[in-house]
């Protein structure tokens, strides 16, 4: 079996296509064997196999990368308030990094009014 420019056999990268492919289809691998025409157990064993070769350290090294919009600086996301509106009309603004214990007793007392 000849290797690949990477390192890995024909065969390898041929299994690292299907399991990707497998892990873009959003079905089960068994699911994804038949209707392939596939032998469910080979594939679980590449799977296995492959995993075991991956870097330790939680990258992946066929991951692509996929483009980000940040839609708020993180600064601001921290700083958001929550808007509690009660059935009485009366609305609370409560800070991220609340005191649960203190916005129950104020919800408590304000749905008495």
């Amino acid at each position: 079996m000849s290797r690949t420019s990477n390192g890995g056999s024909e065969r390898e990268q041929h299994y690292r296509r299907l399991l990707a492919e497998h892990a873009r289809s959003g079905t089960s691998l068994r699911a994804f064997a038949e209707r392939r025409g596939l032998v469910h157990s080979t594939l679980a064993w590449w799977k296995h196999v492959l995993a075991r070769k991956a870097p330790k350290n939680g990258a992946s090294v066929d991951a692509p990368l996929v483009p980000v919009r940040v839609v708020s600086k993180p600064s601001e996301a921290r700083g958001a308030d929550f808007i509690v509106k009660l059935r009485s009309g009366h609305r609370v603004h409560v800070p991220r990094g609340f005191d649960a214990r203190e916005l129950h007793a104020l919800v408590t007392i304000l749905a008495s009014c």
